[in-house]
């Protein structure tokens, strides 16, 4: 039998989600789809936690803490001064300059101090089964590499240093590669798999992460909770300094975003666009940017942007991605599906029924995770999983 696990009241609006509206809906969605899993937002008031703690013991399922980890959630905002650093020198500001989307540095020891006690105190005010973790990694460089690759702040360039790395040489590397066409085409490249150029920088990266959410997970495991994990898509994990099998180590089920029609952070039709912008803006010929993107991802990409706006990505690619995460040794992959139409964001395809859910299927998807959230995803579509799975 399939885990379902959902993602529920990301944003909390008092005049909309009242007691009796959260109570209903949630009664309505067990009722279609036997969820073991409701993961609630950061941001919600302790009648609210009650109502949705009592509904998930009633159905015997699990409630989660959705967390942002190293990002800010309206209660924990990073100082300015804790902003990753890009290899061009310059702090990197989040998508939209959103404060949810900027990143803090891991290897920043007040950074370190002040997540993990914000994450201490939200799991000794309320009881939670499990805890979810978001936004656990580097920025995505995907939008421009040489001011979003990070992070080249003083305490990395200390850490890396104890690590036996010159951090400072592989920023300069990055500065010369970005100056010419093939030398950006080889950047895009060690974004998806490291080079010699590269190599050292991204598995520094990837140890940072995974250590750093392996402390946040002891945390959770002394409060007496399970832990999922929120990742990109196996494809982009490089570019964004996670390690499937590490963080697999540490934690009890894993959630690709492997969103296959989403022009938002994460989403493959962003991240990839905003690669072949970049390298088109460089001089490469759009042809030629795709070809090798699709080429470095061993994702099945159309020829032209447009045509990846449109149409996204097929369903066997989600199959791909779905085994690839089984291959680099996660146990349980709960794959990530975005079921709310959202207009220029978040495109839900006619025949996402039966054909992304035969992908995941047949990729060897252990579950699902509903996303986001289950307010707005329309009753019929859990009917129609409920038939499928």
């Amino acid at each position: 039998m399939p885990t379902f696990a959902a993602q529920f009241l990301e944003y909390f609006d008092p005049v909309v989600h009242t007691p009796a509206s959260v109570h209903e809906r949630l009664r309505q969605a067990f009722a279609r789809l036997p969820f073991e899993i409701l993961i609630i937002g950061w941001d919600l008031p302790s009648e609210i936690i009650a109502i949705c703690a009592k509904e998930t013991a009633r159905q015997n399922a699990k409630l989660y803490r959705w967390h942002p980890l190293l990002s800010g959630d309206g209660h924990f905002v990073p100082r300015p001064e804790w902003k990753t650093i890009g290899a061009s020198g310059q702090p990197v500001n989040g998508f939209k300059g959103l404060d949810e989307f900027t990143f803090a540095c891991p290897n920043n020891p007040q950074v370190r101090e002040a997540v993990f006690e914000h994450l201490q105190a939200a799991l000794s005010a309320t009881h939670y089964d499990g805890l979810f973790l978001d936004r656990i990694r580097f920025p995505s460089p995907a939008n421009d590499p040489l001011t979003e690759l990070a992070c080249f702040c003083p305490d990395c360039v200390c850490a890396a240093e104890g690590a036996g790395l010159d951090l400072e040489f592989a920023q300069r590397e990055i500065i010369h590669l970005a100056k010419s066409p093939t030398g950006r085409l080889a950047l895009a490249e060690q974004l998806f798999t490291p080079g010699a150029d590269l190599a050292g920088l991204m598995a520094f990266r990837q140890r940072t992460i995974s250590a750093f959410i392996q402390s946040a997970a002891e945390i959770a495991r002394a409060n007496g909770c399970a832990v999922g994990l929120d990742t990109f898509s196996p494809a982009l994990t490089p570019m964004v300094g996670q390690d499937l099998s590490a963080l697999d180590a540490v934690c009890d089920w894993i959630k690709p975003m492997s969103y296959a029609h989403t022009l938002g952070p994460a989403g493959l039709p962003y991240e990839l666009l905003g690669l072949a912008n970049w390298l088109i803006s460089g001089g490469t010929p759009e042809t030629e940017a795709m070809g090798c993107l699709k080429a470095a991802s061993g994702l099945e990409l159309p020829a032209s942007r447009s045509a990846l706006r449109e149409d996204g990505l097929p369903p066997s690619a989600l199959e791909n991605e779905t085994k690839m995460a089984k291959r680099q040794g996660v146990r349980k992959v709960l794959a990530g599906i975005a079921l709310v139409e959202l207009e220029n964001i978040n495109r839900v395809p006619a025949d996402l029924f039966p054909s992304e859910l035969n992908a995941y299927h047949a990729g060897g998807a252990d579950g699902l995770v509903l996303a986001w959230d289950l307010w707005q995803i329309p009753l019929e579509r859990l009917e129609q999983i409920a038939k499928f799975w």
